[in-house]
């Protein structure tokens, strides 16, 4: 959940994650890598790396050697292998015959190491939180020798809303719930089908959000 604050549980019910977080286990918080921006953290988070040895260090950045910049809004760029200098834990379960589906995850459309995940798709604010939810679970629904084990899920919407309306705004409990929302149906997808104490399932956030006015922005 792209820009999910740790107080954000308190600022509405998040049934869904609470249940999860009862059943489990719940961070306090997290320290993003810098720049705390959603690329960089993305693909720390699946490599392991801090950015300056995965390679994306930002969400626009200039590259001195291939003197070319790199726009994370540009789509055929994040198709090209050059700009991904580490491997994503879909690329070594690949390679171990671990079919894998990063939906609308940072790096899921490139080749990296000359492979590439089982299942991903170009992401589109088009397609809404149930929409991916139900496509995640079409994926599981495929015969077992098709069938991903390891699977994304993204979602931006709360990110979105703390940039354009602030992280304290009334917007911002809308976007908590909607996130909220698309969890529960993803439980209640694998608890229909019998497999969710079959699957282990991390909600992770890439950085926080942080009220500040527009003034004090720094390039």
């Amino acid at each position: 959940i792209d820009g999910f604050r740790a107080d954000y549980f308190k600022k509405t019910a998040t049934t869904n994650l609470t249940r999860l977080s009862s059943e489990g286990v719940l961070a306090k918080g997290l320290i993003p890598v810098f720049p705390s921006q959603t690329f960089p953290n993305h693909f720390s988070i699946v490599t392991g790396l801090y950015p300056e040895k995965h390679g994306i260090v930002a969400n626009r950045f200039y590259d001195p050697v291939l003197q070319r910049d790199f726009r994370f809004t540009d789509a055929a760029q994040n198709e090209e292998s050059i700009w991904w200098e580490a491997e994503p834990i879909w690329i070594e379960a690949e390679r171990r015959g671990i079919k894998t589906a990063p939906l609308f995850w940072v790096g899921s459309q490139a080749e990296i190491s000359g492979i590439h995940p089982s299942y991903s798709a170009p992401f589109s604010t088009a397609v809404s939180p149930s929409e991916r939810v139900h496509r995640l679970l079409g994926w599981v629904d495929l015969p077992v020798e098709r069938r991903p084990r390891f699977l994304t899920l993204y979602l931006e919407g709360v990110d979105h809303v703390g940039h354009e309306s602030g992280p304290d705004s009334t917007e911002m409990t809308a976007a908590i719930d909607s996130a909220d929302h698309a969890v529960g149906e993803l439980l209640q997808g694998l608890d229909s089908r019998g497999v969710f104490d079959q699957v282990d399932i991390i909600v992770v956030s890439d950085h926080g959000m942080m009220a500040t006015a527009p003034e004090r922005t720094i390039y």
